[in-house]
């Protein structure tokens, strides 16, 4: 690397290390703004992406832009069409069975700008691994957990996750030294394994009052500046975090620019008063909820809502997962109690105490307004609204950054929005449209932000298959045998079935793709653990994938016995 590369990069990394000015942690209000796009598959397997705008496009061009997804940059855009005159129809004759494409669409007329963004794929490929979790957990819980967490374990296996665990000291907010000092063994430990991980999706699942970090002296929301909560911390990888004497982190930006993992926390301490009984029990119903979402127990859910100005971006791309038609107006405290739904994004309510017991059922949430985004502070709204009694999963705060949640629409997790909303591109002396992987469609750019952070579970996506049922094992005559019966789903197209391997190599695969609800293994061994899963085809908004569902367990005892039950 010459000199003048290596100073540059010197120069970035000294800066943004250093405190921010209050003003400057809003980077000015961008000229674009939202073009709504929607797109319908051709029978000929073409996609037909449409636009519709303020104006009635009498003037201007479109230009159109496609990557695979997972590409990022703004240079991994290329333009699929340019210049595109008095229509606002386009189609796509040139995609790909097994692909998932995101699409960008620009309309310029003049200083007038607005951006949308969608999508889609038909028959996008699965597998079935997804990556490496840690799953860090509150010492205070580790025994009152222990049979939650080993549900949560299997489900994150059965899901394709390999699992590392380990448990920490509780948040100490009393000694801000000391807690800092766990908080960096923490990190420090993340970061070897995830180095020992290698190059696969990494999620961070934060259980109980794990250490809470703050950091800089920013505005947001646009009030006071002051140090807010920080998750990234411990999925920023790189360079070492800045701080004071007092323990106290400095920065309003990511240091190393971007975070390394996925990262979610589970948390009720906020909204418990202390009373660590409350707090234990929350905790406990959340992991029951959750078990219920992953097997399909809370249903196939294609529906949302939305209202608030503010969360324009977010709302609109709802369209991208569940269909413009199915987005109905409203918020959590009025259309969000009345039936299930995949998705709720809104201002929400600003008093924490008017959550509990209000009924509010989106799965998938964010909730915005100021001062909800200190999610350590007492009676926080978010986590109220993650502890709703039956549906609430993650809870995040949007529109600053707006949440990229059309990553959603193909079975995506909730931590891949977040992650990608997180390192929406690099800060850097020069065009933030050179940079960024989505324009910010009339908000603030918030470039490297240290306070977006995911409440609930970062695992979980949209849209699960439903698993096997039913499971039992046994052996008969020296084989091991299984039998369970078929999922009730026209989605599913055949089961898989794996062992665990006693080497520590986690389940490996030990059949095809079966039709049929019954399998025999004459090479089992003594403890042998199984574990079968349904593999099918999602039909979506967006287009089609194939998916896994989650695994179901058995280890075989003696010859099954009971059929009834198949």
């Amino acid at each position: 690397m010459d000199f003048k590369a290596w100073f540059g990069r010197w120069l970035i990394a000294v800066l943004v290390s250093l405190p921010m000015s209050p003003v400057l942690s809003q980077e000015g209000q961008h000229k674009e703004g939202i073009l709504v796009v929607n797109a319908q598959w051709r029978d000929t397997g073409a996609l037909s992406l449409s636009w519709q705008s303020k104006n009635a496009l009498r003037s201007g061009t479109v230009d159109i832009h496609r990557r695979l997804l997972g590409e990022r940059g703004g240079a991994s855009w290329w333009p699929l069409a340019e210049g595109i005159r008095h229509r606002r129809v386009y189609v796509d004759e040139t995609v790909k069975a097994g692909k998932a494409y995101e699409y960008r669409v620009i309309h310029t007329d003049g200083d007038d700008v607005q951006v949308g963004y969608w999508l889609a794929g038909r028959q996008v490929d699965a597998a079935p691994e997804r990556g490496v979790v840690f799953l860090v957990v509150d010492s205070t819980f580790e025994s009152a957990l222990t049979q939650e967490l080993e549900r949560f374990v299997d489900d994150l296996v059965g899901d394709g996750w390999q699992v590392v665990q380990r448990t920490v000291p509780r948040h100490n907010k009393t000694e801000l030294a000391s807690n800092m000092t766990h908080a960096s063994e923490l990190r420090d430990w993340l970061a070897l394994e995830a180095e020992q991980a290698g190059n696969v999706t990494r999620a961070l699942i934060l259980v109980g009052h794990v250490p809470v970090v703050m950091t800089g002296q920013v505005r947001p929301d646009g009030h006071n500046p002051q140090p807010h909560e920080s998750d990234l911390y411990y999925a920023d990888l790189g360079q070492r975090w800045a701080q004071n004497a007092k323990g106290e982190l400095l920065q309003n930006r990511l240091p190393d620019l971007r975070i390394d993992m996925h990262v979610g926390r589970i948390d009720f301490a906020p909204v418990s008063a202390g009373d660590q009984t409350i707090e234990l029990a929350h905790l406990k119903h959340y992991f029951d909820k959750n078990h219920r979402w992953r097997h399909g127990q809370l249903g196939d859910l294609r529906n949302a809502y939305g209202q608030s100005g503010h969360l324009s971006v977010e709302i609109t791309l709802l369209n991208n997962i569940v269909g413009p038609e199915r987005v109905s107006e409203g918020g959590h405290h009025d259309v969000g109690v009345t039936q299930p739904y995949l998705w709720g994004v809104d201002f929400g309510h600003w008093k924490g105490s008017e959550y509990p017991g209000a009924g509010i059922k989106p799965v998938f949430a964010i909730n915005f307004g100021s001062g909800k985004q200190h999610f350590a502070k007492q009676g926080n709204p978010m986590i109220q609204l993650l502890a709703q009694e039956d549906y609430t999963l993650t809870v995040g705060w949007g529109a600053r950054p707006a949440w990229w949640l059309q990553r959603m629409a193909l079975g995506g997790t909730i931590g891949d929005v977040h992650f990608a909303t997180v390192n929406n591109g690099p800060w850097y002396f020069g065009d933030y449209q050179q940079a960024v992987d989505y324009y910010p469609m009339g908000n603030y750019i918030w470039r490297a932000p240290v306070w977006v952070n995911l409440l609930g579970d970062p695992t979980l996506h949209a849209f699960p298959l439903a698993p096997p049922k039913g499971l039992i094992s046994g052996i008969d005559n020296g084989t091991a045998v299984l039998r369970w019966r078929q999922a009730d789903a026209d989605d599913v197209l055949g089961y898989q079935v794996f062992r665990l391997n006693t080497d520590g190599g986690g389940f490996e695969p030990i059949s095809d793709l079966l039709e049929d609800n019954y399998f025999e293994d004459a090479s089992w061994g003594s403890g042998s653990r199984y574990m079968v899963r349904s593999y099918g085809l999602k039909q979506v908004y967006a287009g089609s994938f194939y998916t896994w569902s989650q695994g179901v367990y058995t280890t075989p005892l003696s010859a099954p016995s009971d059929t009834s039950a198949l």
